[in-house]
This record gives C-alpha cells, structure tokens and sequence, in this order.
C-alpha cells in the first residue's frame, strides 16, 4: 500500500511544480513559498511531511518535494514504515 501511496504523492509535488491543475499563477507561488525548507547558493529545498496512523500508531512517516539547482530538478520521496513511532519528521531527517 506505502509505494503507490508515496509514488502518488510524487506526481502530485511534480504536477503542483508545472501548475498540471492550472491554479492561479500567485496562488501556486504561495504554496511554493510554504514548501520551501532551505535555500543555499545551489539550490532550494521544498518539502512537505506526513504520517500515517492506524489504531492510534504512527506507522508510516514520509518526506516529498523537489531540490531545484541552476540547471536542473530533482524530486524525490521518501517513506519509512514501522509497528509504532515513524512520523514525518523522521523520514526528514
């Protein structure tokens, strides 16, 4: 169920990236904005978190978004999955 759960949540970060649901220009700029974790010379860092809880545990934790370079980029997924304690924030770090 977790990898097509995630490979979902990738091509939404990639369709949200080229506006593929044609919102407003400002309005996808916004959420850009929220996204954006870390900017440094090479490059931007956007992602966004995310846990899943079944019965009260936190059994999935995930970590999507995009790096963009001056010349390329590159978006990624990640997911961890566990009998308890996985969570977003730590398939972030």
């Amino acid at each position: 169920m977790f990898p097509l759960t995630i490979i979902a949540l990738l091509k939404i970060a990639y369709y949200l990236y080229i506006n593929d649901f044609n919102f407003d220009v400002d309005n996808i700029q916004t959420v850009k904005n929220a996204l954006l974790l870390s900017s440094t010379a090479d490059g931007n860092l956007y992602g966004k978190t995310g846990t899943g809880n079944i019965n009260g545990e936190n059994i999935s934790g995930w970590f999507i978004g995009y790096v963009e370079t001056s010349d390329n980029t590159y978006f990624f997924a990640l997911n961890i999955g566990a009998t308890e304690n996985a969570t977003g924030s730590k398939a972030k770090v």
